[in-house]
């Protein structure tokens, strides 16, 4: 199996994936795995211990973007702006971690109305939003708030 990396990230991490016995390689630039399906290229977070490198996975439907991401250390707004910034499409689907976890509410609340703003459709945080993140956006995105649960195949009527 071949796993994308981003190519600042750690040493540790590289050796470690390695051990797994799969095939590293690295991409700082926007790459297509197969058609229809891309890795963003490495985006720059900050975190308490220095910088954290990450991509996301964008997976190009009828109906917009679909873009995933890991934990959004780079920010979730960011990582949509870079998104719409290297497609030209709105975005309809944002899932994964949206790193909002410690953010205080009147700040979560602002950031969805980015993402909105930003054409964001339809959301599906998992792990590192955090709960009071999760709430507000299933407040305010309503019927576009897709709830996913461990093990649980995405379905779309």
């Amino acid at each position: 199996m071949k796993v994308y990396i981003p190519p600042h990230s750690s040493e540790e991490f590289k050796n470690s994936s390695k051990s797994y016995g799969v095939s590293i390689a690295e991409s700082g630039n926007i790459y297509q795995i197969k058609p229809g399906i891309f890795i963003s290229g490495e985006l720059c977070g900050k975190t308490k211990k220095g910088n954290i490198y990450e991509q996301y996975l964008v997976i190009k439907s009828s109906q917009g973007l679909i873009v995933m991401t890991g934990c959004a250390h780079p920010g979730i707004v960011n990582i949509v702006k870079d998104s719409k910034e290297k497609f030209n499409e709105d975005i309809f689907i944002l899932m994964g971690g949206f790193h909002l976890r410690d953010k205080e509410g009147f700040e979560i609340l602002k950031i969805i109305k980015e993402l909105k703003n930003l054409g964001a459709q339809r959301v599906a945080p998992l792990h590192c939003t955090g709960r009071e993140a999760v709430n507000q956006m299933k407040e305010e995105f309503g019927k576009s708030f897709i709830i996913l649960k461990q093990h649980e195949p995405l379905v779309l009527t």
